[in-house]
Formats: C-alpha cells, structure tokens, sequence
C-alpha cells in the first residue's frame, strides 16, 4: 500500500469477509499480533528465569532482564495501590495489559504499519470492557452498598441533589477520558512521524543538491521523534495500567 496522506496509515482495510459472520482486516491481524507477542514474552521469560514462583519473577532473566524489570515495576505498583495480598493476586493480570498496550503503541512506529490504539473503537472497546470488569467486582464485594461510592461520607443532606450527579457523572466520565486519553497521544504522534517522512520523502524527490541535503532536517527531526514516540507508546502503557489499579482500589475500598 502507499500512503497518499498522514491519515491513510489509520485505515481499516478488509482482507476478507464471509458477509455478516466474520470480517478479517489489519486491525484484527495487529491485535493477534500483539497477543501472541506478550504470550511469547512470558513464555520466554519463564524459561529463561527458570520459573514462576508465587508469580514473582526470579531476578536473572538474561537478556529479558529489561522485562523482568517492567515485570517486577508493575508489582510494586499494583502492591503499592492494591496492598500487598490484592496487589499479588492482580499484578500478573496488568502486567500482561501493559505489555499489551506497549506493543500496540509500539508496532504502530514501524513503517507501514497499523496502529490499533490510533482509533477510538479499538480504545473504547477496550477500555469499556475492562471498566466493566471494575464495576462486577465493586457490586460483588459490597452489594447494595456499592451505591454509596456516589455519595461521600460526612455529605450534608442539603447538598445531596448536587454532589450524588456530580459524583455520578465523574465516574461516568472515566468511560470516555481512558479510551480518548490513548487514542488522542497515539495518533497524534504518529501523524507527526508520517508528516515528517512525507516532508523528508518529497526533498529527496527534488533530485538537487540543495533538495538531498534540506532533507537531512526532517530526517533528523523525525529520529528524534521516534524516540519520544517510543517513550510515549510505554508512558501511555504505563498510565492505563496505572488508571486502571487506581479504579479496582475504588472498587475494592469505594471512598
């Protein structure tokens, strides 16, 4: 495919499809991609660390000692959030959703490629299937009380009418702030790296002198963008998973 315009990057193209049943397209293809890819991390991991123990990592990993770092970052996280008895059961589970992330953010760098996270269906789903989850775990750990999570101990009366739809509404709100968070750093970003190929691409075109060397700045540019993209795919990585652990301690401690 070539790429006409910094948005043509972002479209869902279908391979095939079998009418209404299934449709197969590269959005479906990156998502299995990224799902086998956190599969082989793990897998390699535990071989190369020898095993699993209580879900902690042993520190020697080889040459995956920079995973088993990230591995073991997310355990102190969920544990700093979570307690130390809830933060181990739920760690393994946001560990493997940041790699998932990452690798999503991160495939969508390579040239050519699709960037599942650039749209808002992918993020949303995502994100309102994993909230969902939070709220089935807040009612089955407290019931009927769960309701209290709107209202705030120590509220006056008078001012129920005002604070219960705020509250109502600022959870509400987390439905649409997760998904456009990813998705708005996602795409924005590499649209920035598509602009700067196309401005560096249509230099070289000119087939002058002056042409091939005014192309070394965006090509300068857009290599140090590829590294801010980088660190922007596991920043956002980070504060999804982070979002997340905050809300399941919501859910487990409401207020």
């Amino acid at each position: 495919m070539l790429f006409n315009s910094p948005m043509e990057q972002f479209f869902i193209v279908p391979l095939s499809s079998n009418g209404f049943v299934f449709n197969f397209s590269n959005n479906l293809i990156y998502l299995v991609l990224s799902v086998f890819f956190v599969l082989v991390i793990l897998v390699v991991l535990s071989f190369e660390s020898g095993s699993l123990k209580g879900f902690v990592f042993t520190q020697n990993a080889g040459l995956l000692s920079l995973i088993t770092f990230f591995i073991e970052f997310i355990k102190d996280l969920a544990e700093g959030i979570l307690g130390s008895v809830q933060g181990l059961r739920a760690y393994p589970f946001f560990g493997g959703l940041f790699f998932f992330i990452f690798i999503l953010n991160f495939m969508g760098i390579m040239p050519y490629a699709f960037t599942v996270t650039s749209h808002l269906s992918s993020t949303f789903t995502l994100s309102f299937a994993l909230l969902m989850g939070l709220n089935f775990i807040m009612f089955n750990v407290h019931g009927k009380h769960a309701f209290s999570f709107f209202l705030p101990s120590g509220t006056p009366f008078l001012m129920l009418p005002f604070i219960v739809p705020i509250e109502v509404l600022s959870y509400l709100i987390r439905f649409v702030s997760l998904p456009v968070r990813l998705f708005a750093n996602m795409m924005s970003g590499h649209i920035l790296l598509k602009v700067f190929v196309g401005l560096a691409s249509t230099l070289l075109a000119v087939k002058s002198m002056v042409g091939f060397f005014a192309s070394f700045i965006p090509l300068l540019v857009l290599i140090l963008l590829l590294f801010l993209e980088i660190g922007v795919a596991l920043v956002q990585a980070y504060v999804f998973s982070l979002l997340l652990l905050m809300f399941l301690n919501e859910s487990y401690n409401l207020h």
